[in-house]
């Protein structure tokens, strides 16, 4: 594809995701507008749909999904409407969605018949194979009522809920790049112009939440209203030095930091600090390294102006009670050489903490699950005691049901997967890790870099994030292979 039709094809992306994002912001809260807005999107992927344009169908599906509002914790209301939230007969819109693509994938499997092993086949044949397993050793701790499983009702649901989120979405998207890159589909190429368009039109919906002053909450404390995709804005500063794809370097630059800045003031958590703090000081490395002349002295100066003015920084922003509260969880998480380093913990992560201790305790009560993981709907107990005697409820860590009867298998990021994978998904996650640094320093493929960090941190979190991230590892992966192709 052209440098010139790029550019086209980007700001076409661009314009519709800044529209769709604002629009999610202002009319959230209003039904009416919300399922017009929603009835446009589902109108314009069928075009693209009945058209042929698969490639054109992810990429509008990614823009459209990536920059909706998803969860009532973070809107600040119980009832709001966006296209993820919306469900037909019960079943989710995006799953709805993804459907045609599926289909049409399925209908096309005879076109990879043979598999080539590079990286990509090898990781989608190696994440089938870890949610295979998954799936089988969670049934069967089901059926035989591992941790008294079943008291918590209609576990079956809960089991094919998690199943689905797990499977089928990862799945759509690696038999459509597949099929894609086996008939040598150069329009596989938008869904990267999509992904960067996104990034970008999160910034826009930033600013949009700002000026019309429709806000969200986390907890007690006012955010901007705006998709839980901000975490990944930083990644955006980086993209300056993937030169093959990004279309605006300096301008990427500039977005990114002015949306990674509003992110943490205004939306601030642990993980968005430490991105946001590690892709800063991955930009100043590399464009110490290998970027232009003036990309050098720009660096130089902003480090040499940034140190003096780091304490003076620090003072002003931890005015904001939310960064305020969200930097001291990250120190003290950090401290782990203080003696009292557990007890000093503020609730959030503290939780997290004792989620590894009991998952620990859980596998040496059950050794025989240490391979393999637990599975799908995988399960611990309170085994140190922590969230009974030190929490008054469930604060929204886990389902009523599951505080009721002290029975915990929605835990948090990282926990959640060694507990469903064991030492199986420890060791392909191992791995994967390993290929994705080594490319991003390589070929600076910060695409790759973004889908390892979804994969390790928030697979299955997020139907938006995994949307995002999932596709970003797919995109990333595919394109770093020279022929563009898994078949011979």
């Amino acid at each position: 594809m052209q440098t010139s039709e790029r550019k086209k094809v980007f700001w076409e992306y661009l314009i519709i995701a800044c529209i769709v994002s604002a629009c999610n912001v202002l009319f959230c809260f209003h039904r009416i507008y919300s399922l017009g807005l929603i009835g446009i999107e589902i109108g314009w992927l069928m075009v693209q749909f009945m058209r042929g344009k698969v490639a054109d169908y992810v990429a509008y599906f990614a823009i459209f999904m990536c920059n909706c509002l998803e969860y009532t914790t973070f809107t600040g209301e119980d009832t709001f409407y966006s296209l993820k939230n919306t469900r037909i007969y019960g079943i989710n819109l995006g799953i709805i969605l993804l459907l045609p693509v599926f289909i049409w994938a399925v209908f096309h499997l005879r076109k990879i018949s043979k598999v080539k092993l590079n990286k990509a086949s090898c990781f989608s044949l190696g994440l089938i194979a870890i949610n295979i397993v998954a799936a089988v050793v969670g049934l069967m701790l089901i059926l035989a009522n591992d941790n008294n499983i079943t008291v918590l009702g209609n576990v079956f649901f809960l089991y094919l809920e998690k199943a689905y989120s797990m499977i089928f979405l990862p799945m759509a998207f690696i038999l459509a790049f597949a099929i894609l890159v086996r008939e040598r589909d150069y329009s596989i190429y938008k869904i990267g112009l999509a992904l960067q368009a996104t990034l970008w039109a999160n910034v826009f919906q930033m600013l949009t939440s700002l000026v019309s002053g429709i806000r969200g909450s986390y907890g007690a404390l006012v955010t901007m209203q705006i998709s839980i995709l901000n975490f990944l804005v930083p990644f955006l500063i980086l993209l300056y030095f993937y030169r093959k794809e990004v279309i605006y370097p300096r301008m990427t630059v500039v977005i990114g930091a002015i949306g990674s800045t509003l992110a943490v003031l205004f939306n601030s958590n642990g993980k968005l600090i430490l991105m946001a703090a590690i892709c800063s000081l991955l930009f100043w490395y590399l464009g110490m390294r290998e970027g232009s002349f003036f990309m050098k002295l720009f660096t130089l100066l902003a480090l040499i102006f940034l140190i003096p003015a780091v304490s003076f920084i620090l003072t002003y922003i931890s005015q904001n009670p939310l960064f305020a509260a969200k930097f001291n969880d990250v120190k003290l998480l950090l401290n782990v050489f203080d003696a009292d380093w557990l007890q000093n913990l503020s609730a959030s992560p503290r939780v997290r903490v004792e989620e590894f201790r009991d998952m620990f305790l859980e596998f040496a009560e059950k050794p025989w699950l240490i391979l393999t993981g637990k599975g799908y709907l995988g399960s611990i107990q309170d085994h140190t005691g922590y969230f009974y005697t030190h929490l008054a409820s469930n604060d929204g860590f886990c389902s009523d049901a599951e505080w009721a009867h002290g029975i915990f298998y929605a835990l948090h990021e990282i926990v959640s997967y060694i507990l469903m994978y064991g030492v199986m998904g420890i060791l392909f996650m191992a791995v994967f890790l390993k290929d994705a640094v080594s490319l991003f320093f390589r070929e600076r493929n910060i695409w790759i870099l973004i889908g390892a960090y979804w994969f390790f941190m928030f697979c299955g979190y997020s139907f938006t994030v995994s949307t995002f991230g999932c596709l970003a590892l797919l995109y990333g992966l595919y394109t770093s292979e020279m022929k563009h192709e898994v078949i011979e």
